[in-house]
C-alpha cells in the first residue's frame, strides 16, 4: 500500500467515526473498466487521482435535492458522471482553463479543480468560489494528498464536525485556517490574508 492509500484509509477510518451520515452517501467506486473509460476521456494519468476514485466514486451532485452530501469545507467529492458533465459545461461556458477538472464542490458554486495541466502546477488543487469571489482560480491544496491530509486533521481537530441533529458539517474557520495553512505551504489561497 502506497502513501496515498495508506492517507485514503485514514480518510475512510475517520469519516465513519466522525461524519457516518456523509459517508454513506458517497458512491462505491466503478468497476475498474469504466472508471479507465472515464479517465481516458478526461486524458488523466494521475496515479493518486485513479486511486482516489477507486476508493470511492464520489458524490452525485444535484442542485434539485434537499439531500447534501457534506464531507469537507466545500461539500464532497464529485462523482465520475458529475466530473465529465461539469467538462462538458465548462467547454460551452468557461469558467476556468480547460486543464481544470472539478473534482470537489457545493450547490453554491464553489469547486476545487485539479490542474491537469503538465508543468509545475500539474496536480495542484485550485479553488473556484463564486460565494468567495475567487472566479480566478487560486491555489488552495498542494496535491491530492495534502488536500486528504487536510480533511483528516480537520476532523480529528474539530475544525470540521458533522451534527446529526442540523444534518450540517460546521467549519471551525480559524482552526481549518490554521490546519490548511500548515499543510499546504506551496498554495497561494492560505498567504492571501491571515485568519482571522
Amino acid at each position: 500500500m502506497n502513501e496515498f492509500e495508506l492517507l485514503l484509509q485514514n480518510l475512510d477510518e475517520v469519516l465513519q467515526r466522525k461524519n457516518l451520515q456523509n459517508y454513506q452517501r458517497l458512491n462505491e467506486p466503478l468497476p475498474e473498466d469504466k472508471r479507465d473509460e472515464f479517465f481516458r476521456e478526461l486524458d488523466i494519468l494521475d496515479h493518486n487521482f485513479a486511486t482516489l476514485f477507486s476508493w470511492k466514486n464520489g458524490y452525485d451532485l444535484d442542485i434539485f435535492t434537499k439531500e447534501r452530501c457534506q464531507i469537507c469545507q466545500f461539500g464532497s467529492f464529485f462523482s465520475l458522471r458529475f466530473i465529465a458533465h461539469s467538462i462538458a459545461i465548462n467547454k460551452k461556458e468557461p469558467m476556468w482553463g480547460d486543464y481544470f477538472i472539478p473534482i470537489l464542490g457545493d450547490t453554491a458554486g464553489d469547486s476545487i479543480l485539479f490542474c491537469n495541466k503538465k508543468g509545475r502546477t500539474y496536480g495542484k488543487l485550485y479553488l473556484f468560489s463564486v460565494s468567495l469571489l475567487h472566479t480566478d482560480p487560486v491555489g488552495y491544496f498542494d496535491s491530492l494528498s495534502s488536500m486528504v491530509e487536510t480533511i483528516i486533521e480537520a476532523y480529528q481537530q474539530d475544525a470540521l464536525t458533522y451534527s446529526a441533529e442540523e444534518n450540517w458539517l460546521n467549519v471551525n474557520t480559524g482552526k481549518y485556517w490554521e490546519i490548511a495553512s500548515n499543510i499546504n505551504k506551496h498554495s497561494k489561497y492560505w498567504t492571501i490574508k491571515k485568519w482571522p
